[in-house]
């Protein structure tokens, strides 16, 4: 069993990879505030748990000894300081205050909006090593979902919390990490689910027509979820609640029952590449169009969204072709 057989793993994750573009430019901004939220904060936000779970998942075909894991964390630690070394120009000269806590900049944020996913992952993948040695995979789901239930009253369901002991500890954890999006409330969760998925082959005890039922009555909820917080309560974000759980389980269950001898690792380099690179990609093309005098684009916010997309796509195949030539520099980012 290895991930060729299951390509549409790695298709999903590339069709993911552009609703990330979609939470960070909000193409439908200008036009319905109704559509752009619901596009932006609902619609999209399956795609990093989907990220989380499906790596969950393969950490379970390969396996979770040390030399596995140890090989896991030294990629993904590498890739980190590749991408932060990229970034943190652009951190320190624009936009994020970089040099307010380094280290939880480093360890947990990122030092750009979207590098947090790679920390998360890391410690995710670390918890994952230690916790196996000791408990099961449905234990560890439990606890990373006890974790998660803390970390969505940082998120969305912040509004619920009492005035008291409760929201005064959470404001002060907030205050110093700024989010509670991270691998111990969030990342966790997906990657222990996945693991879960691997281990007990849930998938075969689920019919193809009930993955899809599920699914389509899950990502149902998460309007009905979010409508509802947004109706009785204020969300401090909107990357975690409840309904995304059962979503990214059928759809990964969904993605194991159409195995295949083509392989899709193509689309998991290119998903990979459009995530890490899109605001770099999007500040060239930016700047390109700009000296085109092609203002009438950049005004628009569908305009933006497009430049985004299509350079990702531009960049994430050069790079492929790149690495399949073994070009050691396309490897860094990869």
């Amino acid at each position: 069993m290895n991930n060729k057989h299951y390509p549409w793993i790695d298709r999903i994750k590339y069709l993911v990879s552009f609703l990330v573009l979609v939470i960070h430019f909000r193409p439908l901004s200008d036009y319905n505030p109704i559509i752009d939220f619901s596009s932006a904060q609902i619609v999209s936000r399956i795609a990093v748990p989907f990220f989380f779970i499906s790596s969950g998942y393969f950490l379970g075909v390969n396996g979770l000894s040390k030399e596995n894991a140890n090989k896991s964390i030294k990629k993904n630690f590498k890739l980190y300081l590749v991408w932060t070394v990229l970034y943190l120009p652009i951190s320190v000269l624009f936009f994020m205050p970089v040099f307010g806590n380094i280290i939880v900049n480093f360890t947990v944020l990122g030092f750009y909006y979207h590098l947090w996913f790679i920390p998360a992952l890391l410690f995710s993948l670390v918890a994952m090593y230690f916790l196996n040695k000791y408990l099961k995979p449905l234990t560890i789901t439990i606890i990373s979902f006890i974790f998660f239930c803390v970390g969505v009253f940082g998120d969305a369901y912040y509004g619920l919390l009492p005035k008291g002991i409760l929201l005064d500890l959470m404001n002060q954890f907030l205050q110093i990490f700024r989010t509670t999006r991270n691998g111990l409330f969030f990342g966790l969760l997906f990657v222990a689910l996945g693991y879960l998925i691997q281990k007990t082959q849930i998938q075969d005890r689920i019919r193809v027509k009930y993955a899809w039922i599920g699914f389509i009555l899950s990502y149902s909820l998460m309007f009905v979820e979010m409508g509802l917080l947004m109706t009785y309560t204020e969300p401090f974000e909107y990357n975690m609640y409840f309904s995304m759980i059962p979503t990214t389980f059928f759809l990964l269950v969904l993605c194991l029952h159409y195995p295949s001898e083509t392989s899709g690792q193509d689309y998991r380099i290119k998903s990979g590449v459009i995530y890490f690179s899109h605001f770099l990609v999007y500040y060239f093309m930016y700047g390109l169009f700009s000296l085109l005098n092609l203002n009438f684009i950049l005004s628009s916010s569908i305009g933006r969204y497009s430049i985004a997309v299509i350079g990702s796509i531009l960049f994430s195949n050069y790079v492929l072709s790149q690495k399949k030539k073994n070009k050691k520099w396309a490897s860094y980012l990869i």
